[in-house]
């Protein structure tokens, strides 16, 4: 359905915010702050994709250790997409800037060989965090 609203761009709004658990509370976030409406319109995909790139490390990580499984990035969008106006598409695309610009997961086929730069992501692809994420990227540093 969030496909759909992303192609039409029409005056659908989506009662959260951009990114994964866009219902959800977060203890870490002043409520009061935060924007509780999202309307699939102009700023809506850089908004999502810049949110998911600063969520899924931690989610990827998180399910890791929770299920001591690999992780493919259609099990941690389908356990979350009732939650997310994110659509798998984007969920892809911000996994392939974590991997190619900012370096901060690793992708793998399903038979567990590094999945190739030029290659479109699958569902089906293991996303794995690496033991040490950049610390410049976690103070805000840029990275050249």
């Amino acid at each position: 359905m969030a496909q759909l609203h992303w192609v039409l761009q029409n005056t659908f709004v989506h009662p959260g915010k951009s990114g994964f658990n866009a219902l959800g509370f977060d203890p870490s976030i002043d409520h009061n702050q935060t924007r509780f409406e999202f309307d699939f319109g102009t700023n809506a995909r850089s908004d999502s994709l810049n949110a998911a790139i600063e969520q899924l490390p931690r989610l990827f990580y998180d399910d890791a250790v929770q299920l001591g499984e690999p992780v493919t990035i259609e099990s941690l969008f389908t356990a979350r997409c009732n939650e997310t106006p994110l659509t798998m598409g984007l969920v892809a695309e911000a996994v392939t800037r974590l991997r190619d610009d900012l370096r901060e997961v690793e992708v793998f086929t399903p038979d567990g060989k590094p999945r190739p730069r030029a290659v479109n992501l699958s569902p089906k692809d293991i996303v794995r965090v690496p033991v040490q994420t950049s610390f410049l990227r976690s103070i805000g540093a840029r990275k050249d």
